[in-house]
């Protein structure tokens, strides 16, 4: 027979009936894994056990230190379907049992235990608690209740107090027979004595492995260049009225020097008491509505009382007010100085998970950016409810919601870690031959049962690592398992780097067969999302493609006849075939840099989650824990933009300007500038006082401004674009205002090499529009027209012929008119590359949504974003006053000229009347309304991608 007494809270707080609950579950699932059913399904039994059997004559009911000498305890019996064993299970009230008193309870229900059935074969007991490390210290304290029993246990299942810090706590002379050892090994020597099996982690390894995580995350992370010293600052919010925070603040405050060299003053912490909600068992009248109320109730948003609490009323048993006031004192605490840099975590430690949540909503708000961190894992922060302000914690949690697959059998997942806690030590306790064969084997191998013990030890804490967690849309994403080895190498050596095998063999781990399992944690599965891998990779394959299509049509191009000057001066076959020659390495070294691309961002991505992302970013699309989809949107954005910028202005463009010079018979030849008359002028053109008048001079200067490839432009552009991504390069991380939750080194340095190109290439096409919107503005107002001689030939006599032929009109009358056409040419041409930058802009913004990660629009970057559109709206709203000045021009000459044809030559103003049509229709084609002017619809962009990501966003909440 077996014996499993469940040491549980008794208090009537909604927290600990939670936990009641979640640990009956526990322990009967693990009875169900191990094949014992309950004799009774219905009902939960119980009985009364007297604590003092011959109570005194002179007393009715007696009582010991206020509590009743009888205690009530309910029971439960489980039998073996495939052996004739039960297993009685106790259910402990820890409140109920007197204070000081728990060792000798658990002393006298182990002796009653064995007269249940006296003439049992074999008879196991064990204890499943206590539940706070206050209890667990009370039965070290005290003499052992059987000592090295084989038949009694005690399974410690919730206290997760650190070694070190239980032996502070002995009394002195309790290790007589320990205390000749080290430190961790006494208190290995006094939890054996006392039948002590730990089954859950240790405080301080969670501290650390949160410390580890955050460097993972950049905080305090030493780099010889950018950061030599630990400077980030952390907050720490924690319990005041519970032994588990204040240990796991001094664990943290430790660690945390240790990690920084003894650096101190990084961290603040704040404490509050627990149950913020101020809100009291059993004095609230949903305890007398009915069951299906509850559960709607129960439903509803768990922070409502926050949000309906003033922040005036500054009274009661609520604690709401101080949240607030914290709020302004940690922005305080923000600033940075010599010494530190501002808040860059904030962390939350404490037992209850509501008050966790409240913390959690009245920070969030204020401090988006900030990393977020708090202990124990547990569904509750995956409720939708919750998920405003739970998404992105990082939670470090000695288990999962469940064990490896071979341990947790058929059992589904669980709410909390402690859960998963108690289903293992009742896995343990049923089965007590699963350590007995580690201690066997050990004894074999040492011939010491001490030493066999402390080998156990150490294999068992081997197996009980902290597991890393992100909070995610729907799920607690796993990041990683550092081992508690690595962890006690690494705070004293933050350089190490932690690095988990390809494959973990757990083939023959069973219940009954512990010793075999290498690990007890679920299989993980490869967090990297493939069929976004397989889209992206076909993305590229189609960019090159069409990058292919567009060489192909220079191919083409180059196989034109030539014409006479070109047979003159060389054999127009070689041309071909070098030109030809030319193209084709072009086109291959096109495709070639853009399969490049795709190598490196699938290799970046590999590299980042193979084996395991334990140091890495996982690739997952829509959970918004992960930075890889805005990096590969930003990539694509990039190939985007370099092909786009390829087409128009290497196909685009050359083709625009080949039109106008052979539509309006322009002179092709192009004049050459020196590097620095290119760099000083720029777009501008070297236009005399007194304006030109004829095309012919005025075109090759044009021309000379706008070929950047032949009159160097291109250093201008270059040169002021890399002005200006030095300015927004110091406003992202010189004052540090864009916010990339990057993890691990692969994605920081990639977001940084990405932001450099996009940003250099936004510049460049913006400062390429604005380049090519100057030269066309000072075209247009070097060839305006002559008020004084508006007839004073600018065009050819061949060109003027040729609109006399389609307009009827004189040819001295057709100079306006080709002035217009000539015009709105330009700006039609303008108008098609003005949307570049907006695309780019567009591809950010997308990028940058909440439905990937916790990103968002930095101030920096909204003022790069108002800076280059403003830039641009300027000059385009120049260049379009000084198109509309001469089209106006143009059209009140016309209407002079009609009704001066009224007078003289009536017939022909049918002519004149198509004309004017014709130039006012145009015109109103090319200058539209300002709602639907394209550099207006090109600003509003980016402000539609926005739009379109929080509609999005909005269907997936």
């Amino acid at each position: 027979m077996k014996v499993i007494a469940v040491s549980i809270p008794g208090s009537s707080y909604s927290e600990p009936v939670e936990y009641r609950l979640r640990y009956r579950y526990a322990v009967a699932s693990a009875l169900g894994s191990s094949e014992y059913t309950p004799q009774d399904n219905e009902h939960i039994r119980y009985f009364h056990l007297d604590t003092e059997p011959e109570p005194s004559p002179s007393c009715g009911v007696c009582s010991v230190n206020g509590v009743d000498a009888k205690i009530t305890l309910p029971y439960e019996w489980y039998e073996s379907s495939s052996q004739s064993e039960k297993v009685l299970v106790i259910w402990l009230n820890e409140d109920r049992i007197p204070k000081g008193k728990y060792r000798d309870f658990i002393g006298f229900l182990y002796q009653e235990s064995k007269k249940i059935e006296p003439k049992v074969k074999k008879f196991d007991f064990s204890l499943i608690g206590p539940t706070n490390t206050a209890l667990l210290m009370e039965l070290i304290n005290n003499d052992p209740i059987e000592k090295n029993a084989q038949s009694f246990r005690i399974f410690s299942a919730s206290a997760t107090i650190s070694n070190n810090v239980l032996s502070k706590e002995i009394k002195h002379g309790i290790d007589h027979t320990c205390s000749n050892k080290p430190e961790d090994a006494r208190i290995q020597c006094l939890l054996d004595e006392r039948s002590i099996v730990r089954t859950i982690g240790q405080d301080r390894n969670l501290a650390t492995a949160l410390l580890w995580e955050l460097e993972q995350r950049g905080v305090n992370r030493k780099n010889p260049i950018f950061k030599k010293d630990c400077k980030d600052q952390l907050i720490l919010i924690s319990e005041q009225d519970s032994l588990y925070a204040r240990s796991l603040v001094e664990h943290f405050r430790s660690s945390l020097a240790k990690q920084c060299g003894g650096k101190e003053g990084l961290m603040t912490n704040f404490t509050y008491l627990r149950g913020l909600d101020g809100k009291l068992p059993g004095l609230d009248e949903s305890n007398k509505k009915s069951q299906s109320e509850k559960n709607t109730q129960e439903q509803k948003n768990l922070l409502t009382p926050f949000d309906d609490a003033s922040p005036e009323h500054a009274e009661g048993r609520n604690q709401f007010d101080y949240l607030r006031r914290l709020v302004d004192k940690i922005e305080q605490l923000g600033s940075a100085d010599d010494n530190r840099d501002p808040i860059k975590a904030i962390g939350i430690i404490g037992i209850d998970v509501y008050d966790k949540l409240l913390i959690l909503h009245a920070l969030k708000d204020s401090f988006k950016h900030k990393i977020f961190f708090t202990t124990d894992l547990d569904a509750r922060f995956l409720h939708k409810d919750q998920f405003t302000w739970a998404r992105n914690l990082i939670v470090a949690s000695n288990f999962d919601f469940a064990l490896h697959p071979k341990l947790q059998g058929t059992t589904m997942p669980f709410r909390d870690s402690y859960q998963t806690s108690m289903y293992l030590a009742t896995l343990l306790a049923v089965n007590p031959q699963a350590t007995e064969d580690w201690v066997n084997i050990w004894m074999i191998q040492y011939s010491n049962n001490f030493q066999s013990r402390i080998i156990l030890n150490n294999q068992f804490n081997a197996l009980l690592v902290p597991q890393i967690f992100e909070i995610g849309r729907t799920q607690a994403i796993h990041l990683a398992s550092p081992s508690n080895k690595f962890l006690d190498e690494w705070v004293t050596n933050p350089i190490l780097k932690f690095t988990e095998s390809k494959e973990i063999i757990n083939s023959n781990c069973l219940v009954n067969n512990f010793i075999a399992c290498n690990t007890i944690e679920p299989d993980r599965t490869k967090q990297i999302d493939w069929s976004i891998i397989y889209i992206t990779s076909i993305l590229l394959i189609f960019a090159a493609y069409i990058s292919r299509g567009f060489f192909n049509r220079l191919l083409r191009n180059v196989f034109k006849p030539a014409d006479t000057k070109q047979k003159q001066t060389r054999k127009h076959s070689l041309y071909v075939i070098n030109e030809y020659v030319k193209s084709v390495f072009k086109t291959v070294a096109t495709l070639l840099f853009a399969f490049l691309l795709l190598f490196l961002l699938l290799f970046s991505i590999y590299k980042d989650n193979y084996p395991t992302h334990a140091d890495g970013e996982p690739f997952l699309w829509l959970e918004r824990v992960s930075v890889w989809p805005n990096l590969v949107i930003r990539f694509l954005g990039v190939i985007v933009m370099i092909l786009l910028f390829i087409y128009f202005f290497y196909h685009d463009r050359k083709q625009e300007i080949e039109a106008i010079e052979n539509n309006f018979g322009l002179c092709k030849k192009t004049c050459l500038r020196s590097w620095p008359v290119a760099v000083r002028n720029g777009p501008f053109l070297n236009l005399p006082e007194t304006k030109r008048t004829h095309i012919d001079h005025l075109w090759p200067e044009y021309k000379s401004a706008i070929q950047c490839k032949e009159s160097k432009g291109y250093l201008w552009i270059f040169l002021v674009s890399a002005v200006s991504l030095g300015f927004t390069l110091y406003a992202f991380w010189g004052l540090g205002y864009l916010n990339f939750p990057a993890r691990g080194i692969i994605t920081f340095y990639s977001h940084y090499i990405i932001v450099t190109i996009q940003f250099f290439i936004l510049w460049g096409l913006v400062f390429w529009v604005a380049y090519e919107a100057i030269a066309c503005r000072q075209l247009i107002e070097g060839i305006e027209i002559d008020q004084a001689n508006p007839n004073k030939t600018a065009w050819s006599s061949e060109m003027r012929k040729r609109q006399k032929i389609m307009t009827g009109l004189p040819v001295d009358k057709l100079n306006p008119y080709l002035h217009f056409l000539l015009i709105t040419k330009l700006i039609k041409s303008i108008n098609s590359i003005i949307y570049l930058p907006f695309i780019l802009m567009l591809i950010i913004a997308i990028g940058r949504s909440d439905i990937f990660d916790n990103l968002g629009f930095s101030p920096a970057l909204i003022l790069v974003y108002i800076s280059a559109s403003a830039y641009l709206i300027a000059i385009l709203y120049l260049l379009r006053k000084s198109a509309e000045k001469q089209c106006g021009m143009v059209l009140q000459y016309y209407e002079d000229y009609r009704m001066r044809l009224v007078a003289t030559s009536f017939h022909q103003l049918s002519k004149i009347d198509n004309l004017l049509t014709e130039i006012r229709n145009v015109k109103q084609s090319t200058f539209v309304q300002i709602l639907q002017r394209p550099a207006l619809l090109a600003f509003l962009l980016p402000g539609g991608g926005i739009g379109l990501t929080s509609i999005i966003e909005y269907l997936y909440n």
